[in-house]
């Protein structure tokens, strides 16, 4: 155990590289050291956070102009365009997991 200069408080061993400003092994995409000060935190949580808001910005605006596009401009009946509005809800979902568990195959099989 350590003790913190600022507050006193007892820090363990295995909280001690956290405290250290540059992350070991970790680079930046120039290939400098990664600075735990200067990269990740909250820019990283904020981008990640409006590129979910977009994602999901994007999806519903499909999914409504989907339905629109296929009864009005293609003249399909109600029905046919909600099944396949079904059919786009479905792809979206299952077509990450699928990728997903195509790319752990690959990377099984090279290593």
């Amino acid at each position: 155990m350590t003790l913190s200069k600022a507050t006193g408080d007892e820090i363990s061993e295995a909280d001690v590289p956290l405290l250290e400003d540059v992350v070991n092994g970790a680079v930046d995409f120039k290939g400098r050291p990664a600075v735990r000060s200067k990269y990740g935190c909250w820019k990283s949580a904020s981008f990640i956070t409006a590129t979910g808001v977009a994602e999901r910005f994007a999806y519903y605006g499909i999914s409504c102009n989907l339905i629109s596009y296929l009864t009005k401009k293609l003249g399909q009946p109600t029905a046919a365009a909600a099944a396949a509005l079904n059919a786009w809800y479905g792809t979206s979902s299952l077509l990450p997991i699928l990728v997903l568990s195509w790319l752990t195959h690959l990377r099984a099989d090279s290593g």
